[in-house]
């Protein structure tokens, strides 16, 4: 009898091992399966912020300069999210400012263009000789008429040299 009740706490003994073992192996194998999941999922909190990142740098060097990242967190990536919306938000403003500045510089070479051939129609309608010399006495403008007179456009020379073949200034000469 002793031995009978040996045997049966020993085989309930066995079983009591072998249900153990089998729960052990089932908690390490929901563990891992959790901590594999876990793992994604952080990794995914880290890796899809930088895939954002990644593309919104593309879309800048593109030209587009509106698009953001928007991401509200309180970690170290949030922190390079928020800068680099700032960046996109500073170089959209530049580049806006840049393409107002080159319209309005546009804008004022187009008045000036017209301006002068405006100008220019008056002094090619007008028959007479007309001359500007700097205050060192050189021709900065000749008009069509004076140009055809002397044969040459001598800008940049004397003007008593130029149009009277002087060697010095000309004793009627007010400057």
């Amino acid at each position: 009898f002793v031995e009978n009740n040996a045997k049966t706490e020993v085989t309930s003994l066995v079983e009591s091992a072998d249900a153990m073992g089998v729960r052990l192996v089932l908690l390490g194998s929901l563990s891992l399966l959790a901590a594999i999941w876990f793992a994604f999922r952080f990794s995914q909190g880290i890796s899809r912020p930088l895939v954002q990142a990644s593309r919104m740098l593309r879309s800048l060097e593109d030209g587009d300069f509106g698009s953001r990242l928007n991401l509200n967190r309180g970690d170290e990536i949030g922190d390079m999210a928020n800068a680099l919306d700032g960046f996109a938000e500073t170089l959209e403003a530049a580049m806006t400012a840049v393409v107002c500045a080159i319209s309005d510089r546009d804008q004022a070479r187009l008045n000036l263009d017209q301006e002068l051939a405006q100008k220019n129609a008056i002094l090619a309608g007008f028959d007479g000789y007309i001359y500007v010399c700097s205050p060192d006495l050189r021709i900065e403008f000749m008009n069509k008429k004076l140009i055809e007179r002397t044969g040459r456009d001598a800008t940049g020379e004397y003007c008593y040299k130029a149009l009277h073949d002087l060697d010095e200034v000309c004793s009627w000469c007010p400057n």
